[in-house]
């Protein structure tokens, strides 16, 4: 498990373990807590980087499943990492921390020039185009929309 509240579950699929209590985290500035010796920071510039660079290899895991096809729990999934992707950008505007590393824009619609920079090629950029397709079929809303309105039913791995 990972200290980002996400973790690999059998099959690889991302699930949540506490992401949700990650939303509304810094209203102001750096979350600082009191240790009963000083006030400090709760999460350090150098966590903050780790963090973003989780959600960076997540975000290109789960854009690899869907490059091969592998569709399986990956709305569900792409849920989890939107909520990630969410505390990242609660903890950022809150202040006191930098980008050392951009995160990936969390839309990957009609961005080859992204999904190219990733290393996929034509082919598995058609693919992760055809999750898109997946989800409106399955799910009756765009991508966005469905993880938006978090509509979608966790998905439970067998075994």
């Amino acid at each position: 498990m990972w200290r980002t509240g996400i973790h690999r579950a059998r099959g690889g699929n991302l699930t949540k373990a506490s992401s949700a209590n990650y939303r509304g985290l810094a209203k102001s500035h750096r979350i600082l807590v009191f240790d009963g010796t000083q006030t400090k920071a709760m999460i350090t510039q150098q966590q903050f980087d780790k963090f973003v660079r989780d959600f960076n290899e997540d975000y290109y895991f789960l854009l690899k499943r869907a490059s091969q096809r592998n569709y399986h729990c990956l709305i569900s999934s792409f849920l989890v990492l939107k909520d990630f992707y969410n505390m990242i950008m609660v903890v950022y505007d809150g202040g006191g921390y930098q980008f050392q590393t951009m995160p990936y824009p969390f839309t990957f619609r009609a961005n080859d020039a992204l999904l190219k920079q990733l290393g996929f090629d034509a082919e598995e950029i058609g693919n992760i185009y055809g999750f898109l397709e997946f989800v409106k079929d399955s799910q009756g809303v765009e991508f966005e929309e469905a993880i938006e309105i978090a509509k979608i039913a966790v998905c439970k791995s067998t075994g």
